[in-house]
């Protein structure tokens, strides 16, 4: 665990901030008992089960505003990642789309293009889903379109994710939430992007994510070798750019939650194997092209 000047206070902050929730303060009633089961099926007020497979995305094309909750499961052997995200004034999923296939190992082409990717669209997060490991999003949303974008296994590379679009109508007032029964914070420490996580995460269980950083992030998740550190994940992540041999920690599955926009915040709830984890987030970074694990953004965490 990444240990940073300010943990206390930016997990009670973040703690806090349940309540206001996508920046519904005003609107959102006393946070609801967290609720498990198997942590792929949260039953809160709006939920929406979603079948990841063949290119479909079944999603109802209008939803009330408030407190929704998607439930992602797959059968496909090498999992999904699924973006909910709003487009800004002008742009379209096809212009969003086509700055994602652009990102490249260019750091240059790869800043400019997260760059502009950001100027057209605000992700609110989503799941990163895999066939041993359903989870769920939930998020409060307020009136306007969405889009929900599928890409075929881990990261954004798949290029003809299957697209939804859906209206949300109405008023935020009194949406509940799930308690978290853990809080991942993001946040620039001394000019660099951080994890401020606990001494451990839930095996199953909801989880707060915060983006308090200065740009777009992830909170992943992926079982390591026992007696990884933080300095070997340094070590494996650098090593794409020396060209250095380092031996992959990586074990098992990836899940959790995809990038979403600074200032957003989303519950995700898993039930994955208790044991040593990586948590990362491997969006690029907007200044320089560089992904935010090699950054600092990966820190070895306990689930249990």
């Amino acid at each position: 665990m990444t240990n940073v000047s300010r943990p206390a206070r930016a997990l009670a902050a973040a703690s806090l901030a349940v309540l206001s929730l996508a920046g519904c303060a005003a609107d959102v009633a006393q946070a609801a008992p967290a609720h498990s089961d198997a942590a792929t099926r949260v039953h809160g007020p709006h939920p929406v089960d979603v079948l990841l497979a063949n290119k479909q995305l079944d999603v109802p094309g209008r939803l009330s505003a408030g407190t929704i909750t998607f439930n992602f499961r797959t059968t496909d052997t090498k999992g999904h990642t699924v973006l909910l995200v709003r487009l800004k004034d002008g742009a379209t999923v096809k212009d969003y789309l086509a700055q994602l296939a652009t990102i490249s190992h260019d750091p240059a082409h790869a800043a400019e293009a997260a760059r502009t990717a950001a100027d057209e669209a605000e992700n609110l997060g989503g799941a990163v889903v895999d066939q041993s490991a359903p989870e769920s999003f939930t998020t409060v949303l307020s009136a306007g379109t969405y889009h929900l974008l599928d890409f075929h296994s881990v990261g954004v590379s798949d290029p003809d994710p299957a697209v939804t679009s859906f209206q949300v109508t109405g008023h935020t007032r009194h949406a509940a939430v799930p308690a978290p029964d853990a809080v991942i914070v993001q946040a620039d420490v001394d000019g660099k992007a951080r994890y401020v996580v606990p001494d451990h995460l839930p095996a199953d269980g909801t989880v707060l994510v915060t983006n308090e950083s200065s740009a777009g992030e992830e909170a992943t998740l992926t079982p390591v070798e026992p007696g990884t550190t933080d300095a070997d994940l340094a070590a494996y992540f650098a090593s794409f750019a020396t060209g250095t041999q380092v031996a992959n920690p990586f074990t098992g599955p990836t899940v959790g939650m995809p990038v979403m926009s600074p200032g957003r915040q989303g519950l995700m709830h898993y039930a994955i194997p208790a044991g040593t984890y990586a948590l990362a987030s491997y969006a690029v970074d907007p200044a320089n092209g560089r992904r935010r694990a090699a950054e600092g953004m990966a820190t070895v965490v306990t689930v249990r």
